[in-house]
């Protein structure tokens, strides 16, 4: 018997952290929220569910297997990707939520015309993320600490791990 291994895309981190805010989400509420199609909706699910990084047999996510992803693998599974400057969404420190705990060296962005901050352009984890996040703020900052761990020195890196166990209730 052979054993098809399956390899995470970037998107699917994207499933996992909307998951975790909304656990058992139905697919076509889950691939709207997020500017997926059904079938890549499904598929993300298919490619989670033998990583551990759901529940078995549940579209929910397994909060400390998700976290403990975040903080130890993010930055070598899908490292972060700077450009130039250009209008965009906040992400990591650029996010006004964490101006009082991550110090900013220079903003990141994603980039998107529906943006009001300008920064250095970061590639999202799925092209999707710039709109899901200005329509849900809950899972910008999951998405926002992720970057932050994608790109962060040591110091943001063990802030945005406590804010992260902190918003997945794992404090």
């Amino acid at each position: 018997m052979s054993t098809r291994q399956i390899s995470l895309r970037p998107g699917d981190l994207v499933v996992a952290l909307r998951l975790a805010l909304y656990p058992n989400e139905l697919y076509e509420q889950l691939a709207d929220a997020l500017d997926l199609s059904l079938s890549a909706a499904h598929r993300a699910v298919t490619r989670l569910l033998p990583s551990g990084l759901l529940l078995p047999n549940e579209r929910r996510a397994n909060k400390s297997a998700l976290t403990e992803f975040l903080v130890h693998g993010v930055r070598y599974a899908f490292p972060a990707q700077l450009g130039p400057e250009t209008r965009g969404v906040p992400t990591a420190a650029a996010l006004a939520d964490f101006e009082a705990e991550l110090p900013v060296d220079s903003g990141a962005v994603w980039p998107s015309i529906d943006g009001k901050v300008r920064g250095a352009s970061l590639t999202p984890l799925h092209e999707g993320v710039p709109g899901a996040a200005l329509r849900d703020h809950r899972l910008h900052r999951l998405l926002a600490l992720t970057d932050a761990l994608r790109m962060g020195q040591a110091r943001e890196t063990r802030i945005a791990e406590q804010l992260l166990l902190g918003d997945l209730g794992l404090l």
